[in-house]
């Protein structure tokens, strides 16, 4: 099961059962859909979820559909002793990769997935990209456009998370699981954009772990936002020099984007984050999805090891031989 948040329009044209398409929303921010996803054989069944049209304010929380989700969503952690990863995709992703990439982090991490989908051009729903890098770069424009547009929806997604965790606080009825985000990519830009105005931007920590994952977002000032994140444990940011899709996403037509925070291993200035460098990982090579796709073959990858106490709660680092306490850059290879 994935538990799916969006500001994706609904759209059955192309694939019925996939039901988001890759146009935002009309309402804007007062339209934020949510449904969960289940893989049946080859084939995606996604089950939207309704919203009652009388509810306008926070005064009965209970009543809210999202609250019995998030309801469902507790107990499966209780149940199945299972920690949860909301999860913030990249840039050219359409909703069936966004799904796909869910359920990788799902099965490598066996986590619970919440996933935040915002509508990234992609190839188009449940369609193959032809010259998918070309393309791709195409498309970087807009969708930085729409992952700025898109903050306010995951702004407002992440207060409603945490007055349901404060809910279940106040009533005793905590799971005693873990709750982490990771922000991949473009995804982090996304998060970063909430910080930019006080009326979105989060106080009060939800997460134990933050993670900003091969982010695309200047590395230059990064700092001012990073600090800003509220956490319970640790913020953790992920970096390949070698990372392909970064690289490519600093080249625009007529200009160069600055050094990105993903890519760049050096001005750690975030006193509020501890780098994690991947560049000479095994078999890592030039990867942008590494959180994804590294190995968990025999003994395990060591990126792996870190990324699954990181992505479950715990301080990851410390499996590294020459991390000590208070260290701020720690090399994974």
């Amino acid at each position: 099961m994935i538990y799916i948040v969006t500001n994706r329009e609904i759209d059955t044209k192309n694939e019925p059962d996939l039901i988001f398409g890759a146009s935002q929303n009309k309402k804007d921010i007062d339209e934020i859909r949510l449904a969960t996803a289940e893989k049946k054989g080859a084939k995606w069944k996604v089950s939207l979820l309704e919203e009652p049209k009388d509810l306008k304010d926070d005064s009965d929380l209970a009543r809210y559909p999202s609250f019995t989700l998030f309801k469902d969503l507790q107990k499966r952690m209780k149940e199945n002793k299972r920690n949860c990863l909301f999860f913030i995709h990249g840039f050219n992703v359409n909703f069936i990769d966004a799904l796909k990439a869910a359920e990788k982090l799902r099965k490598k991490y066996n986590v619970e997935i919440v996933l935040f989908t915002w509508p990234a051009k992609g190839a188009g729903e449940g369609k193959k990209m032809p010259g998918e890098g070309f393309l791709g770069l195409l498309n970087y424009r807009k969708d930085k456009r729409i992952a700025s547009v898109s903050a306010p929806h995951l702004a407002k997604s992440l207060k409603r998370l945490g007055q349901y965790f404060e809910w279940n606080r106040q009533n005793g009825e905590d799971c005693g699981q873990s709750m982490n985000l990771l922000c991949h990519s473009m995804g982090a830009y996304v998060f970063k954009t909430i910080f930019k105005s006080s009326i979105y931007a989060p106080t009060e920590p939800t997460f134990d772990n933050v993670v900003l994952a091969a982010a695309d977002v200047n590395n230059e000032g990064h700092e001012l936002f990073v600090d800003k994140i509220p956490h319970l444990r640790k913020v953790y940011i992920a970096i390949n020099e070698d990372d392909k899709a970064l690289t490519a996403s600093r080249m625009k037509i007529g200009e160069k984007q600055k050094a990105r925070l993903g890519q760049l291993t050096r001005n750690f200035a975030a006193e509020n984050a501890i780098y994690l460098d991947f560049t000479d990982a095994p078999k890592l090579n030039d990867s942008h999805s590494y959180v994804m796709e590294c190995s968990t073959g025999e003994k395990k990858n060591i990126a792996h090891k870190v990324f699954n106490e990181i992505l479950n709660g715990q301080r990851g680092e410390r499996l590294l031989n020459h991390f000590y306490p208070g260290k701020k850059v720690c090399q994974v290879k």
